[in-house]
């Protein structure tokens, strides 16, 4: 998340360097500042390295030329043996002269359950280039997965919340929620940026999708109730209401001013124009009667004096 990773030429002694330049953060990040380190370098390596030699090894059966097998087999290993020496292509069994007929029973497998790898692989094959780099895929998801979130993640699992199902039920079918509706936009947005397109032309294909859209997704939310099923009922607490005096007027309150529940003695106090302190939340909070105003309506209630809030 942290932007590009280049080769230069402060070049550390000791990968334990690498842990002192994260201080304060957490051991897993020490070690991950040396994880990326280590692929840096070995990626820059590997460049100046030989290319990987292989043979490339096709052969059909004679009497039925559509089955056929294809194969690498490694000569020369080279760049990979510095930049993926834990994973190099295996050495292949030499070609035979006969083919043995089997049966395979084939079956679709289970389908995987969405991570934030197979998330970010989705992401990156779309279009030329992927949608987003990957420290903006990786924000991305981490505001998605946030509190009230589209997403929930669980260990590495991703699952919908029911804003997210919402969200997905909404968009289905339209081109806003299409990954590759997503890839051209940022296509056209790179030749506008060579100068190769009029931008009203970007502008125009936002218009658009907006107009195709808009008509699906009044489709698809009246079907939310059948597939979601209805809305739970959100249970309201009714609020206690008070006399007080203000000015010599009798006026109503609410016992209850965000999370401070007004003492008898507190009401008393507030009825004598006097000042008022509580604590509420972090600190000591302030205040008194006073004229205020809500969505045009106007009332008398309780007003805080968050500039003196005290410790």
């Amino acid at each position: 998340t942290h932007g590009a990773n280049r080769p230069g030429e402060k070049i550390p002694e000791t990968m334990g360097e690498l842990k002192k330049a994260v201080p304060g953060k957490s051991e897993k990040a020490q070690d991950c500042a040396v994880d990326i380190y280590k692929l840096v370098a070995a990626s820059a390596l590997s460049i100046l390295a030989e290319d990987y030699v292989y043979d490339s090894y096709e052969a059909c059966v004679v009497n039925y030329p559509d089955f056929v097998t294809h194969f690498n087999q490694p000569v020369e290993y080279n760049y990979r043996l510095i930049y993926s020496e834990d994973n190099l292509p295996k050495q292949q069994q030499p070609l035979g002269s006969s083919a043995i007929t089997f049966i395979d029973e084939g079956a679709n497998p289970k389908p995987a359950w969405p991570t934030k790898k197979w998330l970010y692989h989705r992401l990156s094959a779309y279009g030329k280039y992927g949608i987003g780099t990957p420290a903006t895929q990786q924000s991305t998801l981490a505001a998605i997965t946030s509190n009230n979130g589209l997403l929930k993640a669980k260990g590495a699992k991703l699952n919908l919340t029911d804003t997210g199902l919402m969200s997905a039920l909404i968009g289905y079918n339209t081109y806003i929620a299409s990954p590759k509706i997503t890839a051209q936009l940022f296509d056209a947005m790179d030749v506008v940026a060579k100068f190769e397109m009029d931008p009203n032309k970007v502008l125009n294909t936002v218009t658009q999708v907006i107009k195709h859209d808009i008509p699906i997704m009044q489709r698809n939310a009246k079907h939310l109730k059948d597939i979601l099923g209805a809305p739970k009922k959100v249970k309201y607490e009714k609020k206690e209401k008070v006399m007080v005096q203000f000015q010599g007027k009798a006026v109503q309150i609410s016992r209850k001013w965000g999370t401070h529940t007004f003492t008898d003695q507190e009401l008393e106090d507030l009825s004598a124009g006097k000042i008022i302190t509580f604590k509420y939340k972090k600190g000591n909070l302030s205040g008194q009667l006073g004229p205020s105003e809500y969505k045009g309506r106007k009332f008398i209630g309780f007003i805080p004096d968050f500039k003196k809030r005290g410790k």
